[in-house]
């Protein structure tokens, strides 16, 4: 049963991916469905609330870390944009015996 819950967990899309199509529907739906829209932008607000609201006193090294967050997607999109060129850039290495 551990192995059936661990196998949907895995199917989901990583959480930058979630984050990047909610604001992509937060955009159509401004021109859309104005009222939808502020559902969306709720939505995030709590999302980001609920990473700020228990940061209150802590380390200054996790708050430092936090705010690279949106540099951190970035490079996530521009590798899942050169994944399909992946074997081709990849150096093969040779293993001896």
């Amino acid at each position: 049963m551990n192995q059936l819950i661990f196998g949907i967990v895995l199917l989901r899309p990583p959480l930058f991916i979630f984050l990047l199509l909610s604001v992509l529907c937060l955009v159509v739906n401004l021109f859309f469905a104005p009222v939808l829209s502020l559902f969306w932008a709720l939505s995030l607000f709590v999302f980001v609330l609920g990473f700020l609201l228990p940061l209150r006193g802590a380390d200054a090294r996790i708050v430092k870390a936090l705010k690279h967050i949106p540099s951190f997607m970035f490079y996530q999109v521009l590798s899942l944009m050169h994944a399909r060129n992946a074997n081709k850039r990849s150096i093969a290495t040779r293993h001896f015996e």
